[in-house]
């Protein structure tokens, strides 16, 4: 579960969804096998894996925190 806020809404008008969750790019990080990238989506509100690919927003980088 996540918090999805509709495009145009404020943060505070968000509500609970059940997200999908990712975790992508296998390379090492401080010498160990780790992803680099996780993104989540909200299936429910017609978004997949592929649309979340443009956004940064949605991606965070596991190794180095970016």
């Amino acid at each position: 579960m996540s918090t999805f806020v509709p495009k145009g809404a404020y943060t505070f008008q968000g509500y609970q969804v059940r997200a999908a969750i990712r975790a992508f790019g296998l390379t090492t990080c401080n010498g160990q096998a780790a992803y680099q990238r996780v993104t989540w989506w909200f299936p429910s509100k017609g978004e997949t894996f592929a649309s979340t690919q443009g956004d940064s927003f949605s991606r965070y980088n596991l190794c180095d925190g970016s």
